[in-house]
């Protein structure tokens, strides 16, 4: 017994030294790097934790009925027609899409074909196809077009368009993984968000002068061991790019390398301990251009007020800049019977246009409070990104073609507690508390001529956040998930955040009355928030959006649907001069084939 406890004292005391020993070298240079002052930071979003970043599953707001165990589904795509004002951007997630609990179909169907047509001329087409027969190798496409011809009344044209194209693959075999995706994206947006009755006929705006396309394709491939025996390591390799292209002369370019060995080892009763390291590397290449002034100015304009923009042409220069960060992350998954602590040390030089350091430390820990009953999980993570052209144009599709872009960094305090009740009924709490570096909000662009184009802007931030989450559900029945999340930001130079609400809270239910016919309610709620508007402070007033759908199994492949979103018919602003749409109902089909 003694000589069993020697040793796992000599393996704890072998842990410690080297953790130590690693701390030590990356205090010694995080001194040396962090004196540099960061002057003009420049770079792209790169995640950089000891683990490949994982984006949550994508849950749909106001989609069509849900497709149900006895449909085929495309692993890790789910399709949301409509861009919703919920999730947002800050890192609350969105609730899972209820989907009431039944039996699974005799047969699975390799491909699902949906279509729609809504009111404001909105087509719908979705695709998706996959094989099901080989287990060591599948393979899929999926296609999605969506788009609106309609302008909305009073404002210059407000259509828009986005398709999409992702063909992926995986192959297993005993000992390791390879996955390889292709995908490509486009979008097209109008910055209608102006009164254009306000400018004479004479230096009247063309339809090209406000429009903006993006065209991004990008390839990601990942390989990844398999080994269960204790005694081998397990590694990982993934290799991406994606390319970016605007329609005024905007560039990104993305090239990431990131790798990933561990290996498990015993102790305390033979309880699975993880040691590794995770390596990432990031690299994007920005080049934007102001084209002659356009979009900020239109051609008519130009001429109408040539000697303001030419001297406002000088003193803004086209931008081209590169930003790099590297990862060197050491972790350790600790675990004794149910308690797990998972820490990790991630240290990331960034270079480029800008030079600095960053010092990510990660301690959380889990455990149950309650055997069985109440579960706890809570600690510190932290990580840097530099929020890439893609995303950002993701989120506002409205932004400026020209854009300095820098890096923000993350350290969060936060604790949770989980409940299962019972298998029906689950709940969940969260708080914490995060703590930004040139935190990413919007703005009024103060060249654009129509006052109709955002530029980013950066500000240190603190943000409390206290969220609350419920599920319950009878089985081929009925399912409900609801969440509130309340947030407060305090910020270093603004005097508010700029399109931060106070308060968000949605509720996804689904209702089957019989095995045919399906009824799903998405309502969404969000507190008014305030814009800078040209150094003016406005007001936009509280979002409630209501989305109701109806599904009917007419037979065991086709299916017919009536969705209906905005049903409250509010007129609300996401951003400020851009009004949404109000109802819009579609009506359209889903069918399975093999």
């Amino acid at each position: 017994m003694i000589i069993t406890m020697n040793r796992h004292i000599a393996k704890l005391s072998a842990i410690a030294f080297l953790v130590a020993g690693i701390c030590h070298q990356a205090q010694a240079q995080s001194t040396d790097n962090v004196s540099k002052p960061r002057t003009n930071l420049n770079e792209s979003v790169i995640i950089t934790t000891q683990f490949e970043p994982v984006v949550n599953e994508a849950v749909k707001i106001s989609d069509n009925p849900s497709i149900f165990d006895t449909v085929f589904e495309a692993p890790d795509f789910k399709f949301s027609i409509m861009n919703k004002v919920f999730p947002t951007r800050i890192t609350i997630e969105p609730i899972t899409a209820a989907k009431v609990r039944s039996e699974s179909t005799k047969e699975q169907y390799k491909g699902t074909i949906i279509g729609g047509m809504g009111t404001y001329i909105t087509p719908y087409f979705e695709e998706f196809y996959s094989n099901s027969d080989d287990n060591s190798l599948f393979w899929g496409i999926h296609f999605k077009h969506y788009s609106s011809h309609y302008t909305i009344k009073d404002m210059p044209k407000s259509h828009f368009m986005t398709n999409s194209l992702d063909l992926f693959g995986k192959k297993v075999w005993d000992k390791s993984v390879l996955d390889a995706q292709l995908y490509y994206d486009n979008s097209v947006h109008y910055f209608y968000g102006f009164n254009q009755n306000v400018f004479p006929k004479d230096v009247a705006y063309t339809n090209s002068d406000i429009r903006t396309t993006y065209h991004n394709i990008g390839f990601k491939t990942t390989y990844q061991s398999l080994n269960k025996d204790p005694e081998q390591f397990n590694y990982k390799a993934t290799l991406s790019f994606e390319d970016l292209i605007g329609s005024w002369s905007q560039n990104e370019f993305t090239l990431n390398l990131a790798a990933d060995i561990s290996k498990t080892f015993t102790l305390f009763d033979n309880d699975k301990q993880l040691l590794g390291i995770s390596l990432d590397y990031k690299h994007i290449f920005d080049k934007f251009s102001y084209s002659s002034g356009a979009p900020y100015f239109s051609e008519n304009i130009n001429n109408l007020y040539a000697t303001d923009i030419i001297s406002w042409l000088v003193l803004s220069s086209d931008k081209k800049y590169n930003t790099g960060l590297f990862s060197f992350a050491p972790y350790f998954d600790f675990k004794v019977s149910k308690f797990q602590l998972h820490t990790a040390l991630a240290l990331v030089p960034e270079f480029g246009k800008e030079s600095s350091f960053h010092f990510l430390p990660t301690a959380e820990v889990s455990f149950p409070i309650l055997p069985d009953k109440i579960f706890f999980k809570g600690g510190l993570n932290s990580w840097a990104k530099r929020e890439s052209l893609y995303n950002i144009e993701t989120i506002n599709p409205y932004i400026g073609t020209v854009l300095d872009l820098q890096t923000t960094t993350l350290y969060r305090l936060f604790g949770s507690l989980s409940y299962p009740v019972s298998e029906q009924l689950s709940l969940a709490v969260e708080g914490g508390l995060d703590k930004y570096t040139n935190y990413i909000f919007f703005t009024h662009a103060q060249q654009a001529a129509y006052n109709n184009i955002f530029d980013v802007i950066y500000d240190d931030a603190t943000r409390f956040y206290f969220n609350a989450s419920a599920r319950y559900d009878i089985e081929n029945s009925f399912a409900i998930n609801g969440k509130v999340e309340f947030q407060s930001f305090s910020t270093e130079i603004f005097s508010f955040a700029p399109y931060e609400p106070k308060l968000i809270a949605s509720v996804s239910a689904q209702y089957k009355p019989t095995k045919k016919l399906t009824f799903d309610l998405t309502p969404v709620f969000k507190t008014g928030s305030k814009a800078m508007f040209y150094g003016q402070e406005k007001h936009l007033g509280a979002i409630f959006d209501l989305n109701i759908s109806a599904q009917y199994q007419y037979n065991e492949q086709l299916f017919i649907f009536l969705k209906a979103d905005n049903v409250a018919f509010q007129k609300y602003y996401e951003y400020y001069n851009y009004p949404s749409q109000r109802l819009m109902v579609m009506i359209g089909a889903k069918y399975l084939f093999n």
